[in-house]
């Protein structure tokens, strides 16, 4: 039996981790996102200058991070979880995907992924970054490969997303370099380990360029408008004091006319709120958990060798792991979760949203939509024409 992604949401088959968490991202994880870029009216422009104070922010990030990610743990995983997913469509061009794919068909897909992005990129040729020339990176801004994580003992290297499972897939590289046994084993707080080795570490071009021409790369992604929802929820809906502070109260400094004090604790910002503060263009540089995935993981300068998407995690991991045979060290299962309402609550949160917002959300993630094939709602379409 196949099922139409076009016409039907397939919620039933979206990733269940082993860690027992779905897409669960920790307050410390802002990394590097930070760094690789800043922006004007939301364009972006490369600048080595930050190069440099990233460092610092990194680091201050890895120190705080640990007690941020224990004031997530009690808060964040259910609402993470119930999160994830919501509207989510592949793109129109996107094949029929079987219930269980099978190996073959799985390979088909991959092939159809990455001629997707192939002609995306053509497509976006002149928009920065994804012109950005992997060379220049490697001379000039290194810093921009730190998503990037490496396994030099099975020739592995994983772009990290925040929001589209990173946090699991942290923890599965923690295991491969033999920090811990299972994925089970791996604490939350530590899924952002320092010593997971990233390739802007290597000190030469030529070490980086052999990784980068002969190891297996793969990367992650989601329906822009579902990561939305779910940086939302975890950062600003659900309790969470570090976002609170940060982009909360300045989103209520900035939408709300004479906050109460009580407001400005930034707890209860709400949904269209934040959408306006992501497209406003007083928004200089927006989080890695917020930030268009196109502009953080050079998706048209690196080969991709598997794209996943959360829609299709499960099997995405799985031939994956067979593949880079590392499937006996390194496994997922499933957990059950209720996500008869998914469609509901994400129409829910847009029916919020003005819709002249809406469109200039799509502005802001196009790039994203196009790159790996997702397509907005029918009924959404319209809207942003």
């Amino acid at each position: 039996m196949f099922i139409d992604l076009k016409k039907f949401d397939f919620p039933e088959r979206r990733v269940k981790y082993a860690s027992g968490r779905e897409d669960e991202e920790q307050d410390g994880e802002q990394e590097s996102f930070n760094v690789m870029a800043s922006y004007s009216n939301n364009s972006l422009k490369l600048n080595q200058d930050e190069d440099d104070d990233a460092v610092k922010n990194d680091i201050d990030d890895d120190r705080h991070g640990v007690k941020n990610d224990a004031e997530a743990e009690g808060h964040g995983v259910k609402n993470d979880a119930e999160a994830d997913g919501y509207g989510v469509k592949n793109g129109a061009d996107e094949p029929e995907i079987p219930i269980m794919m099978t190996k073959l068909q799985w390979e088909t897909l991959q092939e159809h992924r990455r001629s997707e992005l192939k002609q995306a990129c053509q497509k976006l040729a002149d928009k920065p970054p994804l012109n950005t020339d992997i060379t220049t990176v490697m001379t000039k801004n290194k810093r921009l490969l730190w998503p990037f994580i490496v396994n030099d003992k099975y020739k592995l290297m994983y772009c990290y997303i925040s929001k589209v499972g990173s946090t699991h897939w942290k923890m599965a590289f923690l295991v491969l370099q033999g920090k811990y046994k299972r994925v089970e084993d791996v604490p939350g707080s530590r899924a952002h380990d320092p010593s997971l080795k990233k390739l802007n570490s290597y000190p030469t071009i030529e070490e980086i360029s052999k990784r980068l021409d002969n190891y297996t790369i793969f990367i992650f992604v989601r329906n822009p408008f579902a990561r939305v929802i779910s940086g939302y929820r975890s950062k600003l809906l659900q309790p969470n004091p570090s976002y609170h502070k940060s982009v909360g109260r300045t989103i209520v400094k900035r939408y709300r006319k004479n906050p109460t004090d009580e407001e400005l604790k930034g707890h209860d910002v709400t949904f269209p709120e934040f959408v306006k503060y992501l497209t406003d263009p007083r928004t200089k540089s927006l989080d890695g958990h917020f930030k268009p995935m196109y502009q953080m993981v050079l998706p048209c300068s690196v080969r991709f060798n598997y794209i996943g998407k959360l829609e299709t995690a499960e099997e995405d991991a799985k031939y994956i792991l067979e593949n880079t045979h590392v499937d006996h060290l390194i496994h997922f299962k499933q957990t059950q979760r209720n996500v008869s309402h998914d469609q509901a609550t994400f129409d829910k949160y847009f029916a919020e949203v003005p819709r002249d917002d809406v469109k200039k959300l799509y502005q802001l993630y196009y790039p994203d939509f196009e790159l790996f094939g997702y397509e907005l709602p029918e009924y959404m379409k319209h809207w942003v024409q």
